[in-house]
């Protein structure tokens, strides 16, 4: 515990933490990644899948997407 701080005022310091910029780099890497990832998907859906499968793979290319947009701004903050 923080010196001169009471338990309250120790878990709201905790709380209030920021990402260090090391954490801040490898979450815009994360996010990167992901980003490449959904778009090769997207390409090898449109390109080389039909139906359902091809249904499905954008979505989960979607899903990938949005989740890397959340890594980029944890990333920025």
């Amino acid at each position: 515990m923080l010196r001169g701080l009471g338990e309250a005022e120790y878990i709201e310091v905790r709380v209030k933490q920021e990402m260090s910029s090391l954490d801040k780099m490898w979450a815009s890497f994360v996010g990167m990644g992901l980003m490449i990832v959904a778009s090769l998907l997207i390409t090898f859906a449109r390109v080389k899948l039909g139906g359902f499968f091809r249904v499905v793979v954008s979505i989960i290319a979607f899903l990938l997407l949005l989740i890397s947009i959340v890594f980029m701004l944890a990333s920025l903050l």
